[in-house]
């Protein structure tokens, strides 16, 4: 009997210390997915201008997929294939402009695309520039 009270004993402490800290890094998991995204769309927006070609940037919930047009004369985006419900596609133009796949902005001013992140500020896209924050 002895045994099984040090044991929940033992548990117990362990269940004190570790859960906070398992706490702590999936709030860092939702800041890591939100960096990785700002760096994924500005490296697609550096890409477009050197390459002067269309890249196109499909954000779906975690998942962050880029494709580089294959020719300058390319001027959308069908060889991504159609789009999962809530993803979002960003055409960044080999002139540094962004455009949101079907027109217009996402959200707010029209010159500003807006992309929401869990638990974080929103990614902010600047159309007419393709600046990120």
């Amino acid at each position: 009997m002895a045994e099984l009270v040090l044991a929940m004993l033992i548990l117990s402490v362990l269940a004190v210390t570790a859960l906070p800290r398992l706490d702590g890094s999936l709030a860092l998991a939702g800041s890591a997915h939100r960096d990785e995204l700002i760096g994924a769309l500005r490296q697609a927006h550096a890409t477009a201008m050197a390459s002067r070609r269309l890249v196109c940037v499909r954000v779906a919930n975690v998942q962050t997929t880029a494709v580089v047009a294959s020719s300058a004369a390319v001027a959308d985006c069908d060889s991504m294939g159609a789009a999962p419900a809530g993803s979002v596609t960003l055409l960044f133009q080999a002139d540094g402009t962004v455009a949101r796949s079907g027109g217009g902005g996402g959200g707010g001013a029209a010159d500003t695309i807006t992309l929401s992140v869990a638990d974080q500020p929103a990614v902010i896209v600047y159309a007419g520039s393709g600046h990120v924050e």
